[in-house]
């Protein structure tokens, strides 16, 4: 989609919003009306109805003097109130008993969300503007006073504004005070951009509800709480599946990744550890054949490299499909970033300390010499041929040794090129 597309679409999102919020209110005027007629429908007054001059009554009596005996206090001011009408509402006003005080303090509220509270209390009538932080304020108030017609005017406003932007922490708000409508608008959009939030959308949700949410959102809510970068959520799920260990952290996800492999590539070394002390194992592989190393180094990740490396993984486990070693994929891969390459030089060393045999040959018969001839990768080359048990004679499945791959590659043969250097380490010129 074209940027002017883009910009069209969400104009006409934007204007669909607007509507959506005028008919809301179109819809709570009428309800309104409605009650009014139903709660009269035995009396043919009209304007003049004793139900209609009582609603009109009391809503006069906001901040009035009188019949008053309270007050209200939103912090810079105080607003007189009524403990009947207050008493009509709700029965739950944060105090043991409305007739034991004179005042309420409402001062930790937002003053605009107190005296919108307080306002909607005797007419019934509240302004919901487009600033979604003001309504989520006064549902929490609502909530908390268990006004749940008010609750619910916040709820229906909420919805119109929910968009992938906010709908994480509409979520989480609705959540917890109960708005269950809302929040099951806010786990549909959810669930339909699942892939596309990032930690930060989730970094103020609680662990229990986050863990919640991954498990009826996905199937692998361990794989989820690692991409979100949520150690916190990683304990729920273990100790949820105590049972299960240590098989189930090694099982791959949808998308053919495991649980450590995806901790190490985004760099969660707390999380790769606690994996590794509840039974992880670092010789897994993926669904192709591919050693948690094989990946690593097919990536360019040294610090994935390094970690594997220190904690005992096999270094010459070889892929099924093609019989190669991590130092065959390492000999094969062509690293854009040249601090990528550098990188991996150091690990072909480590791979070799670590006891990698470069004498093993692939489904092709290669050894890691003639990959690294054929793909003139020099740096990698100056490693092995340093190696103290080099096979040079061992021949591909077309019978070649590594010096006849440097010989027909190159027309360098000065003393530095792969074929004297392969020469001086001990090859034969005479092979046949």
């Amino acid at each position: 989609m074209s940027t002017n597309e883009l910009e069209k679409s969400q104009q006409h999102l934007s204007l669909l919003r607007e509507q959506y919020v005028r008919l809301q209110e179109r819809y709570t005027a009428l309800e309104q009306q409605n009650t009014i007629l139903n709660a009269s429908s035995d009396n043919n007054q009209g304007e003049d109805s004793f139900v209609t001059r009582l609603l009109r009554f009391v809503a006069g009596l906001y901040d009035q003097e009188k019949y008053s005996d309270m007050d209200v206090n939103i912090g810079s001011r105080e607003i007189r109130a009524h403990r009947f009408v207050l008493a009509a509402r709700s029965d739950n006003w944060g105090v043991q008993s409305l007739a034991e005080i004179t005042t309420l303090d409402w001062s930790s509220f937002d003053e605009s969300v107190a005296e919108s509270l307080l306002q909607w209390v005797y007419t019934d009538k509240v302004k919901l503007t487009e600033d979604d932080t003001f309504t989520l304020s006064l549902m929490r108030a609502a909530a908390y006073f268990t006004l749940r017609p008010l609750m619910q005017r916040c709820e229906e406003a909420l919805m119109g504004t929910v968009s992938v932007r906010n709908c994480v922490r509409l979520y989480t708000t609705a959540d917890e005070i109960g708005a269950h409508m809302l929040r099951d608008h806010c786990s549909t959009l959810i669930s339909t951009h699942w892939h596309d939030f990032t930690p930060e959308d989730f970094s103020h949700m609680t662990a229990p509800l986050l863990y919640t949410m991954f498990k009826t959102k996905t199937d692998h809510p361990l794989h989820a709480a690692i991409r979100l970068h949520r150690e916190d959520v990683v304990f729920l799920f273990l100790i949820e599946f105590d049972a299960q260990l240590p098989g189930i952290l090694d099982e791959a996800d949808d998308e053919g990744e495991m649980a450590l492999d995806m901790a190490l590539r985004i760099r969660e070394e707390s999380i790769a550890n606690t994996l590794l002390k509840h039974g992880a194992s670092v010789t897994t592989t993926d669904p192709s054949g591919a050693s948690l190393l094989h990946r690593a180094i097919t990536r360019g990740d040294e610090f994935a490299s390094s970690f594997l490396l220190n904690h005992g993984c096999s270094v010459n486990v070889a892929m099924p499909a093609n019989g190669c070693t991590p130092l065959h994929i390492l000999a094969v891969q062509n690293y854009p970033d040249q601090d990528v390459c550098k990188e991996m030089v150091l690990i072909a060393k480590l791979l070799l300390e670590k006891g990698a045999d470069p004498n093993i040959q692939d489904k092709d018969m290669k050894t890691v010499i003639h990959l690294v001839v054929e793909n003139d990768r020099d740096e990698l080359f100056q490693v092995l041929i340093e190696h103290d048990n080099l096979r040079l004679e061992l021949r591909d499945n077309k019978g070649f040794p590594p010096l006849w791959c440097a010989l027909k590659l190159s027309n360098d043969f000065t003393d530095s090129s792969y074929a004297a250097m392969l020469i001086k380490k001990g090859a034969s010129p005479n092979t046949v």
